[in-house]
């Protein structure tokens, strides 16, 4: 299970918050909203990996540009809704499968993915201005791995900083949306060459 950062948001003239939860097992993953007071409530009550019984939910489809998950659709807590911690060897149990780089040529745009690569190079952070007006931030990162391709991934906002000093190190990198097919290659002689998965 992941977790994200408590986020504020402004809408109609109202301050408003969210954060949200992804419950995996060993059939999907699904992403689960929650917002307002309940999500003040519930933000330290939910810890990664532990396991959950959720009732009386709201189900919605997931929004394309937001999803975190492969699933269609997401979940939505509410005042009703019950979240209460479970334990036991009975669990559902997920077994990881990490992607390797040379698979993301075969893989859909917009798939989630879970990745362990060694972090090639990681670049500088560059700053623009988005539509409302306010300064983002991002930071690109090549990763490496076994089939010597190379691929670059994108952070953004809080996951900035997160790599910092852990170039040649094994990280595992979970959720992350293909944006592209294209990949690089390792040349011993020319270091980083561009190379199409056309």
């Amino acid at each position: 299970m992941t977790k994200s950062d408590m986020k504020t948001f402004k809408k109609d003239n109202t301050d408003g918050n969210l954060f949200s939860f992804t419950l995996a097992d060993n059939t999907a993953d699904i992403n689960v909203l929650v917002t307002g007071e309940l999500g003040h409530e519930m933000f330290e009550k939910i810890q990664t990996g532990h396991c959950y019984q959720i009732c009386d939910f709201k189900q919605r489809p997931s929004h394309p540009l937001y999803k975190v998950t492969n699933h269609t659709c997401e979940l939505l807590l509410g005042k009703i809704s019950e979240v209460r911690q479970i334990d036991g060897d009975h669990l559902p149990k997920k077994v990881e499968k990490y992607f390797t780089i040379n698979q993301i040529r075969d893989t859909e745009v917009g798939k989630m993915i879970d990745l362990q690569a060694i972090i090639y190079d990681v670049g500088e952070i560059h700053s623009y201005s988005g539509k409302a007006g306010d300064i983002r931030n991002r930071q690109n990162i090549l990763l490496v791995d076994d089939s010597r391709k190379i691929v670059s991934l994108t952070l953004w906002g809080s996951l900035i900083h997160k790599v910092d000093d852990r170039e040649g190190q094994v990280v595992d990198f979970q959720k992350l949306s293909v944006k592209s097919s294209k990949l690089g290659r390792i040349s011993p002689q020319l270091g980083i060459q561009a190379s199409s998965s056309q």
